[in-house]
């Protein structure tokens, strides 16, 4: 295997399921695998763009709230959120409210010892409040109307509750159109795999493997979801094999 080939599929091993970018990252990968020129993904810990300007509008405004500023005259959408859930102020809320800014600051941030932590108590959804997963929208909501309740309201890997790291959602509805024609193109149907077959471009055995790698990968990943049944089997590779 080659560098090139050996770089992509570290890549490939990186992906995670529970990550807020895991479907760009895995048509990343299949740009990758076409130019046979290794880029990154947004790996764990950390998120796109998009992700890490909404973390820093919650971050802005709990540091409003905190800082007792109140809410400004055209408030953004942010701010009447964060009020609303939080309520009034007392020390146990303000507490709270530090470790949640130092969370989205620090995404490291642990508030836990190793083996110490509370799974019932609110410092614990705030350790696992991951800007990375695929949840993080809900489980802020969730933190801090807890924060502002004082109380719990949701349940750990439940519909509509927290999720944390290793949760995995169901992408296959997503990635089907995408997986098809990938293991279209392994059959060496051009037609069937559409434009992913200009992305992939000429066939090779270094290519091949590492579609093969990338579908078996995500096959993998999701085998606890029911849709995985309707993806195409990944075939055997046939070495050698060109179109």
């Amino acid at each position: 295997m080659s560098p090139e080939a050996e770089a992509i599929q570290t890549q490939i091993a990186r992906l995670k399921p529970c990550h807020e970018h895991y479907v760009p990252n895995v048509r990343a990968i299949v740009e990758m695998i076409g130019c046979m020129q290794p880029g990154s993904i947004v790996e764990c810990g950390k998120a796109c763009s998009a992700r890490r300007q909404e973390a820093a509008a919650y971050l802005a405004a709990l540091v409003r709230w905190r800082n007792r500023e109140g809410i400004p005259g055209q408030p953004q959408a942010y701010a009447r959120k964060v009020y609303a859930l939080l309520g009034s102020q007392t020390n146990h809320k303000i507490r709270l409210v530090d470790h949640v800014i130092a969370k989205l600051r620090d995404n490291t941030q642990r508030l836990c010892p190793e083996g110490e932590e509370d799974l019932d108590s609110i410092e614990s959804r705030i350790q696992h409040l991951d800007i990375c997963n695929h949840g993080w929208r809900i489980n802020i909501q969730i933190v801090l109307r807890e924060i502002g309740l004082g109380r719990r309201i949701a349940e750990w890997h439940a519909p509509n509750g927290v999720s944390t790291h290793g949760d995995t959602p169901d992408r296959i509805p997503v990635l089907k159109g995408l997986i098809t024609s990938l293991i279209a193109w392994l059959e060496s149907d051009i037609e069937g795999a559409g434009k992913w077959a200009q992305v992939l471009g000429k066939s090779n055995e270094e290519k091949r493997r590492l579609v093969a790698s990338l579908c078996r990968r995500i096959h993998e990943q999701h085998a606890q979801h029911d849709t995985v049944t309707r993806l195409p089997a990944v075939p055997p590779l046939q070495c050698s094999r060109n179109t």
